[in-house]
């Protein structure tokens, strides 16, 4: 049945590369993308209200017909208050919202575990300040429903459980989950980045998630181009199906599943 209604789905981001993944995992579940370059023209993406989605936004349509929009912010916090914005009550009055998914990295080292990830951010918490009469679905503390259960909110947290190794980055980001996903599938590869970035010489500073996952990029997507990297290796079924495992472990595949449906 298509529910062609007046509401929509939001996912409000870190940044770009997660919109990118986003985009490549969202097709992995038969979620059609809108506004695709032809011909060199971007095609003109509408909501469900008839307003172009502008800023960086990506419009997509569930096989169901839900319209979903993917929201690009500039890290955390900005994407929570991009997120209150959307969800305060007079703009779910007029434009509904039938599922909020919020996404941030973890940015805990892996070996630490679950113990103290909230960092100060309690979903339950932060849906009460938007309804006071949200809820938290019992055994499910990163989901939460406003307005009599009317609107969803879940929380996802970027993570991986594996252990640190070759290719793999310390902190639990969406680069580690990236990385983890395909070092497994390709051990040598892991192994090759790891020995490069051992090697780099005056290396200070340095964001060491974002060094290894574009390492894999430069070394093996330069066709693809640093925009398409993220969704490029959602096209890879081997590496696909290990993102899949991951992302169950952590509950993440299951909002997305509720998300399309």
């Amino acid at each position: 049945m298509n529910v062609m209604t007046k509401e929509e789905s939001v996912v409000v981001v870190e940044g770009y590369d997660d919109r990118s993944f986003w985009k490549g995992w969202l097709s992995r579940l038969g979620v059609a993308g809108l506004g695709e370059q032809k011909r060199g023209d971007r095609v003109r993406v509408e909501d469900p209200w008839g307003v172009n989605v502008t800023h960086g936004e990506f419009g997509y349509r569930s096989p169901v017909g839900r319209f979903i929009r993917v929201v690009p912010c500039e890290g955390w916090p900005s994407n929570i208050k991009k997120a209150a914005l959307r969800l305060a009550p007079s703009m779910r009055r007029m434009k509904p919202v039938r599922r909020l998914v919020l996404c941030r990295d973890l940015d805990l080292p892996a070996v630490t575990g679950e113990a103290g990830t909230e960092q100060g951010f309690v979903l339950i918490n932060w849906a009460r300040t938007l309804d006071s009469a949200a809820i938290s679905p019992a055994g499910e503390p990163h989901e939460a429903l406003l307005d009599g259960g009317a609107t969803a909110v879940s929380l996802i947290k970027w993570s991986s459980p594996d252990q640190p190794g070759a290719g793999i980055p310390c902190l639990n980001t969406l680069e580690r989950l990236v990385c983890c996903a395909y070092s497994a599938v390709y051990p040598k590869r892991g192994e090759a980045v790891s020995q490069w970035l051992t090697t780099r010489p005056e290396v200070e500073n340095q964001v060491e998630e974002k060094a290894h996952a574009w390492s894999f990029m430069a070394g093996w997507f330069t066709d693809h181009g640093q925009g398409d990297f993220y969704s490029a290796i959602w096209r890879d079924d081997l590496v696909a199906a290990q993102l899949q495992t991951r992302l169950e472990k952590t509950g993440a595949w299951a909002v997305a599943e509720r998300l399309v449906s």
